[in-house]
């Protein structure tokens, strides 16, 4: 079929062809298949095959049928150091935005020698609380400063070890991390006290489980095993204090037969009967089957403090992006800020997410809504797009995608179950909220009030309107 381009974005990859049909086919920068040809101009005459996907009309193998080929332009680009961090855990305190209840609940059980368990949905800012938390009890006062806690007089001063967990670690992987980060936190203290060598330890004690016996260690003796490499590694340092402070972060990707919980009751029992050194764990997870675990099993309520992060206020929102602009010379529009945080739904990540992008568009040290507009579609376009199309994919046809089809058709965030309903004639009220229902376990949506509803990444509501040809 021959057609016309209509738009074309290089920066977006994708755009939109009129074909001889008058039907509008979106085509993606892939499908460009005219030699050394990777952009498309406004008016340009193509040929294309047509295709009809679930995700609408899309133009195929296209080639450009005009005669003449533009030359090349070379790009310039410039780079800038980025302030905002979606892809890290926030680790200078001076961007670290909110959660003080939460940072004062923590440093009264830090102090108490208790252990502090930290949940809440995957991106609402656990990791960054945790390592914050963890550099505060190191004796660094950035977090207290910028919070204005006065502490009187008194000074923390821990060693620390920590360990991420990743999908298949067992209790013998998150020792050897624990074990790896404190020689390292003790060489450091060591040396800058004491002037001594470093040293190491030898860790291969929790490794004979796999290596050399058939017999699975039981979470009692890898924590006897734990605590007694400890006590080893603080009689080697006798100038430093006896105080250490563990993280173990995304206990969520481990599996459910994994026994963390009887191994931290174990552990955190162990050292207070044996006096000889105080350790406090700091444990972070998404609610789930193990933080659940965790949190549910017997006497862990009396060792953890659990601390459940919640959706973030406005408020707090706005000064992640104003302590991420500060000091570096843009400032941001009110039209802009208002923007993000509304898109945000709430949470800390997609806002450094949507400042990330907006601050590399901007060429004026100003961000506007043009900005972030142009970082929205970029998101959806490009860095989103695949965890979207998945998304999309794993939502089952029929009244499902009906259902959401209606929500997305709403001008605003929040769409009440009266707006759906006219969108929804020929199915029954039940069939509709039981629809919803699925979709809110599959984690699409989510109830904000009473029959009113949300998507749970409004950027995924962008992505399908686009999808559903939704002006």
């Amino acid at each position: 079929m021959k057609g016309t381009v209509t738009f074309f974005s290089d920066y977006r990859g994708y755009g939109f062809v009129q074909g001889s049909d008058k039907r509008e086919y979106f085509i993606h920068v892939s499908q460009i298949k005219s030699d050394g040809q990777k952009t498309l101009t406004e008016g340009q005459d193509v040929s294309f095959t047509p295709k009809e996907t679930k995700k609408g009309s899309q133009a195929i193998d296209l080639y450009i049928t005009e005669t003449e080929i533009k030359p090349s332009r070379p790009i310039s680009i410039s780079l800038k150091r980025n302030p905002f961090t979606p892809q890290d855990p926030v680790v200078h305190a001076q961007k670290f935005s909110g959660r003080f209840d939460s940072i004062a609940n923590a440093i009264d059980a830090l102090f108490n020698h208790k252990n502090i368990l930290i949940i809440g949905p995957r991106g609402i800012g656990k990791t960054s609380l945790s390592y914050q938390l963890m550099y505060m009890a190191q004796g660094k006062k950035d977090l207290l400063q910028k919070f204005k806690i006065d502490l009187g007089g008194y000074e923390f001063d821990k060693l620390s070890g920590d360990h991420r967990c990743v999908p298949g670690n067992d209790l013998s992987d998150i020792c050897n991390g624990l074990l790896g980060t404190l020689c390292a936190s003790s060489n450091e203290q060591l040396q800058e006290k004491s002037k001594k060598v470093a040293f190491g330890v030898d860790i291969k004690l929790f490794k004979y489980s796999t290596e050399t016996t058939t017999t699975t260690p039981s979470p009692t003796d890898i924590s006897f095993a734990f605590v007694s490499e400890v006590e080893s590694i603080i009689k080697r340092m006798p100038h430093l204090r006896k105080s250490i402070v563990f993280v173990i972060d995304e206990v969520d990707v481990l599996d459910n037969d994994i026994e963390i919980a009887p191994f931290l009751r174990a552990t955190s029992e162990k050292f207070r009967l044996n006096n000889n050194v105080d350790v406090s764990f700091i444990v972070s997870g998404i609610t789930g089957t193990i933080t659940d675990l965790i949190s549910q099993h017997p006497s862990v309520s009396r060792l953890f403090e659990n601390i459940s992060l919640p959706r973030m206020e406005k408020i707090e929102l706005e000064e992640i992006i104003d302590s991420c602009l500060d000091g570096t010379g843009v400032a941001i529009d009110q039209q802009a800020k208002d923007d993000i945080v509304k898109l945000s739904n709430q949470f800390p990540q997609p806002v450094h997410l949507l400042g990330y992008h907006s601050y590399k568009i901007d060429s004026n040290n100003v961000i506007e809504i043009d900005d972030v507009n142009a970082a929205k579609s970029f998101i959806v376009s490009d860095i989103k797009r695949q965890d979207f199309e998945s998304k999309f994919d794993g939502i089952n046809a029929g009244a499902m995608t009906e259902v959401i089809r209606a929500m997305a058709q709403a001008p605003l965030e929040t769409i009440n179950f009266n707006f759906m309903r006219p969108r929804l004639r020929h199915m029954s009220d039940d069939k509709i909220l039981g629809t919803i229902g699925g979709l809110r376990e599959k984690g699409i949506i989510e109830k904000q009030h009473r029959d009113t509803y949300r998507f749970c990444d409004p950027l995924f509501k962008i992505y399908l309107r686009w999808l559903f040809g939704i002006e």
